[in-house]
């Protein structure tokens, strides 16, 4: 398939133009030029805007071979005018794969008095083998001006058998000479590969780096290998567990990056992370020359953890309270009717009651307060026997609580 696949294209040569709100799908299927965009927007106007926001482009067991794949693309040619491409996502998946870039967002201005913006883009990469680099915003301007660049909060996310031949970065601008401001951008690794999810290229513009573990994560693993170099200066690392249980244990190290140059330290230096419902992990966060490391520093019990058994505790307390009202007060008062029974002419049937109240406190690091009481009724029949007294009786018992 030639010409470019657009979910949706807007151009004016004179005023505004938005391509907003709309999908683009590719399945099982070659894409041989004009790329695949969730929204195009394509201004040359003066004090005019171009907008591509909440766009979303799927790519699915397919190959894109030229021009490249983006989320929203806005383009703003002109003096005093504004290109933005926010809130786009794009997800490439299935084995698919790209012979170019692909952009969550791209904005592109072209005059000094002009402003590009590409927030809040996401990207998902996952199986698929990526040519090209992988941006979750991108901008660029024409190279003899400066306007304004910004990109925040964009997330770009490499999941299971994914490689990158290129640059990973959570914001990019095309041109070196631009200023561009960014921060917030967040990297996802999840479920990787044996041998870990690779990029070829460089890796940077991520202030958050989160690493999902799988279950099937042992001592040694790596979970992202970079060829070129990684910026990770002053990054926060978070490290969670995907799946119910890890194979992980005290004293083991895994290896969360691996790069070509020596890498800074991470803003992180401890972080905790969860394996199902009951265990709190521990890590230390530490470089290595090129490698960003983690240790399993100790392992314990999560405090909501109490909550399981509270519930089960609260009603032991009134089962247990019930019980004692029976084997005291109930078993004491069966005997003496059926005595007072005996005495009398007939069957010797005697009805006997009690009435108890109490209350009980259990500690589990917080408390479970239990109280209540027991109206206990019933016959009794005694008769006596070779080797004793026997007592028979029947009863009911309501234990409000």
């Amino acid at each position: 398939m030639g010409g470019g696949v657009y979910g949706g294209y807007a151009e004016s040569e004179l005023g505004s133009t938005s391509a907003d709100s709309n999908t683009a799908t590719v399945t099982d299927s070659i894409i041989e030029s004009g790329g695949v965009y969730g929204g195009y927007a394509n201004t040359f106007g003066e004090s005019t805007s171009a907008t591509a926001d909440n766009n979303t482009v799927t790519v699915s067991g397919s190959a894109v071979e030229e021009d490249g794949v983006y989320g929203g693309f806005a383009f703003a040619y002109g003096e005093s005018n504004s290109a933005t491409a926010d809130n786009n996502t794009v997800t490439v998946s299935g084995n698919s794969t790209t012979n170019v870039n692909v952009y969550g967002g791209y904005a592109d201005a072209e005059d000094a008095s002009s402003s590009a913006t590409a927030n809040n883009n996401t990207v998902n990469i996952i199986d698929s083998d990526i040519q090209g680099s992988v941006y979750g915003a991108g901008t660029s301007f024409l190279s003899t001006y400066t306007p304004s660049l910004s990109a925040f909060n964009n997330t770009v996310t490499l999941a299971g058998a994914t490689n990158v031949e290129g640059d990973v970065f959570g914001a990019y601008n095309n041109y070196a000479g631009g200023n561009l401001d960014t921060g917030r951008n967040t990297l996802n690794i999840r479920r990787p590969k044996a041998g870990g999810i690779t990029v070829g290229g460089d890796l940077g513009n991520f202030e958050y780096l989160n690493f999902y573990l799988p279950e099937y994560f042992t001592a040694g693993g790596i979970m992202l290998k970079v060829a070129g170099d990684a910026d990770i200066d002053g990054s926060e690392v978070y490290l969670g567990f995907e799946g119910s249980r890890t194979l992980l244990k005290a004293g083991d190290t895994v290896t969360l990056l691996s790069a070509r140059n020596q890498l800074a330290s991470p803003a992180s230096t401890r972080v905790q992370g969860q394996s199902g419902a009951t265990l709190r992990y521990d890590f230390n966060i530490y470089t290595q020359g090129n490698e960003l490391l983690a240790t399993v520093a100790s392992m314990s019990l999560m405090e909501q953890t109490k909550a399981l058994s509270e519930g089960f505790l609260g009603g032991m307390g009134l089962m247990i309270m019930g019980a004692d009202t029976l084997a005291d007060q109930g078993i004491a008062g069966a005997v003496d009717a059926a005595k007072v029974g005996a005495a009398r002419e007939g069957s010797g049937l005697a009805g006997f009651g009690t009435v108890s109240g109490g209350r009980m406190r259990y500690n589990t690091g917080s408390h479970v307060d239990v109280s209540g009481f027991s109206l206990l009724a019933g016959l009794s029949l005694g008769q006596d026997l070779t080797p004793g007294r026997l007592t028979l009786g029947a009863f009911f018992r309501v234990r409000p609580g």
